[in-house]
């Protein structure tokens, strides 16, 4: 596995706001942690969930940065920022992400936006 090949591939899907090009990146079995939500479990459940997040986001940049790897084991800093309701947020995250197959097996975020 080429982990930085893998984290430019992420960028570009998340970047598109495509939510299909998005859910590519995950199996179906996918299991995710995201800050204090319950775990979402699968990728159609994860699919509703992210429609539901990614709805009305505009001017949306992304930066992901690769801090360690350990066997299938990703752990990436992310920066992001956005415009919803004409409101502009930034975000700051990091996560860990399981790779199996060359997709997210498991993906815990914690992060936090802030409106400016």
């Amino acid at each position: 596995m080429d982990a930085e090949k893998l984290i430019d591939s992420l960028v570009t899907r998340f970047s598109s706001l495509d939510i299909e090009q998005i859910m590519s990146c995950f199996s179906e079995g996918v299991l995710v942690r995201y800050n204090d939500l319950d775990p979402i479990k699968g990728k159609e459940a994860l699919h509703r969930f992210l429609s539901e997040r990614y709805a009305g986001i505009e001017n949306y940049q992304l930066s992901k940065r690769l801090l360690a790897v350990s066997g299938n084991t990703l752990t990436v800093e992310v920066n992001a920022s956005f415009q919803k309701e004409g409101k502009q947020f930034e975000s700051r995250i990091l996560e860990v992400l399981k790779i199996s197959e060359g997709k997210i097996s498991e993906w815990d975020y914690v992060g936090y936006s802030t409106q400016s």
